[in-house]
């Protein structure tokens, strides 16, 4: 099975579902988790709203996000 996978909803281009394998060595390895990504219709002019609709250790995973999202914005 894949690291991650996506798919949008051909009549919502704004509403992207995902689902992600919990990185290994970590305490949430095993661990599959989906959400759903949402665009606002000004987007990129706005971010967009990420939903997990898994949550475990929800504190852990916020704080992942954070880190993940920082790395991306200093490639853009």
């Amino acid at each position: 099975m894949a690291d991650s996978a996506h798919f949008v909803f051909q009549d919502n281009l704004f509403e992207w579902h995902f689902t992600i394998r919990g990185p290994k060595d970590t305490e949430f390895e095993g661990g599959v988790y989906h959400g759903r990504i949402l665009f606002p219709s000004d987007y990129p002019y706005r971010p967009p709203d990420i939903v997990f609709l898994t949550v475990r250790n929800f504190s852990m995973l916020i704080c992942s996000l954070c880190a993940a999202f920082e790395r991306i914005l200093t490639l853009i």
